[in-house]
């Protein structure tokens, strides 16, 4: 069996292959004929046509004319089975055409950002609850000051919007920070580590009770602008919005007015509508905003993560089983 492994890094993303994950891959396919390529039309240019392939590069717009596309490869190809994406998001996959329209099996490596993620939207709280943003200004002008009203997370009230694995996760996190956890999913299903789940049409019974709204969700067509005026007239006025899932998910400027105008208190968003966010952005100036670069899934460990689930797929895929994360086409 011939597998490509595609490694080229753009757009500042750090899924990077070490020494690690190489010996991994060929550790765990000790008889196939394993090659990395920089990008596709490296592995034209070979001539190596596979039959499965483990890409870190996301499919993207040509940036000149001789490169060659995911789905130009593909076709060229024509002997890929399965195509193995070292991200948990597929919203660049699923709008290939060519990927689509064919009979190859897609997987993601959705789960290996649960540790991370969780860990971002907490520093988010305990950064909110204990003043760092308020310390660090003082830090900066060199002035000693205290912060007699710095909060704790004992009692408070953490709602998640969109919980699957990394929502289970942060759960949990909280659980052991004194929190009480609510959730919210479109269907009815049984999470451990949640309280209390809200399905369907109950998302604004949530968000009544919440001291902290983290939302984890997906860019799909349904949670597009999710969190708009309406859902933060049914926040409290000192909720803290937090947002490590898509920047789709929110209305910019509805979330700006509700700050501006006392709806809900602040935000801590690390990802939004248009990346990166603009210099001229009312966000980088709104006092009671903390902004990260879309960094919350990154981690050391994120590819030896991905890594590890493709080689168990391998082990699936072998056997002419369902593959772990395989989507629904």
């Amino acid at each position: 069996m011939k597998i490509a492994v595609i490694y080229e890094q753009v757009d500042g993303l750090v899924l990077e292959y070490t020494e690690n994950e190489v010996n991994m891959i060929k550790q765990a396919c000790p008889n196939d004929e394993v090659v990395f390529f920089k990008n596709y039309g490296e592995a034209q240019k070979a001539g190596f046509r596979a039959d499965v392939m483990c890409t870190a590069l996301l499919p993207r717009p040509k940036s000149e004319p001789n490169e060659v596309s995911f789905g130009e490869y593909l076709i060229w190809a024509g002997t890929v089975k399965w195509v193995h994406s070292c991200f948990a998001g597929v919203d660049k996959y699923v709008v290939v055409p060519e990927l689509m329209n064919s009979d190859i099996i897609l997987t993601s490596s959705s789960g290996i950002h649960a540790y991370q993620i969780s860990d971002h939207v907490l520093a988010f709280i305990l950064c909110w609850l204990r003043k760092f943003p308020q310390a660090f200004k003082a830090k900066e002008k060199h002035q000693y000051l205290r912060f007699p009203k710095a909060d704790e997370t004992t009692g408070k009230t953490i709602g998640i919007i969109g919980v699957g694995k990394i929502g289970s996760e942060l759960a949990h996190k909280a659980h052991a920070l004194h929190m009480h956890v609510l959730g919210y999913k479109r269907t009815p299903a049984d999470v451990e580590g949640v309280d209390q789940m809200f399905f369907g049409d109950e998302l604004d019974d949530m968000l009544e009770q919440c001291d902290f709204v983290a939302c984890l969700l997906p860019k799909t067509d349904e949670t597009y602008h999710i969190l708009n005026a309406e859902r933060f007239s049914h926040m409290k006025p000192e909720a803290l919005f937090i947002n490590c899932g898509r920047g789709s998910c929110v209305d910019t400027e509805a979330l700006i007015e509700a700050i501006k105008n006392g709806v809900i208190a602040g935000a801590a968003l690390d990802v939004f509508e248009e990346e990166p966010l603009s210099e001229d952005s009312p966000l980088w100036d709104i006092e009671n905003v903390m902004l990260t670069a879309h960094y919350a899934g990154d981690s050391v460990y994120s590819m030896q993560r991905a890594t590890q689930i493709f080689i168990d797929n391998m082990e699936l895929y072998l056997k002419g089983q369902k593959l772990q994360n395989q989507i629904e086409k």
